[in-house]
């Protein structure tokens, strides 16, 4: 396999563990919470970057996009394994969209639906930036509610 599609997916697979470590730490009672009434709760977070592994699946494929369909939400997932069982479906989605990819195409490139432009070899670390950007958001969610701790 080619390495770039291998470290795309080891990056991926490594901040979906993190994501998924960093809900976990947050307590049950407080994964549904939504700070002021107007943000993302964690569990939604968390599910916003499963559809992203979808939404990426369904790019590299050249499938329609839609990200309202690609968007699960919390009340479709409303426990915490539900989401993990989720998040595994997708990423595995994910995973062989980039087995599937063509390595000759890394170097095609792709205008993104918000129109930046860049290859798909840049394309395909895109969500494991996604889901590393949340990372950081449930772990200060977690500090917040009282848990200072690094968890790895």
């Amino acid at each position: 396999m080619n390495p770039t599609i291998e470290a795309a997916k080891e990056i991926t697979r490594e901040q979906t563990r993190q994501l998924t470590l960093a809900l976990e730490f947050i307590p049950q009672e407080r994964r549904h919470w939504v700070p002021r009434g107007c943000a993302k709760t964690p569990q939604d977070i968390y599910l916003e970057c499963a559809g992203t592994y979808l939404w990426a699946a369904k790019f590299l494929r050249k499938e329609p996009l839609d990200w309202s369909q690609a968007l699960p939400k919390a009340k479709d997932c409303p426990g915490l394994e539900e989401a993990k069982g989720l998040m595994e479906k997708y990423q595995q989605e994910f995973f062989t969209a980039l087995d599937d990819l063509d390595e000759s195409r890394l170097g095609e490139t792709a205008e993104m639906p918000w129109g930046e432009k860049m290859s798909l070899g840049q394309y395909i670390f895109l969500p494991s930036y996604h889901t590393c950007y949340h990372c950081g958001q449930l772990n200060y969610i977690q500090t917040l509610l009282g848990d200072g701790e690094m968890h790895f």
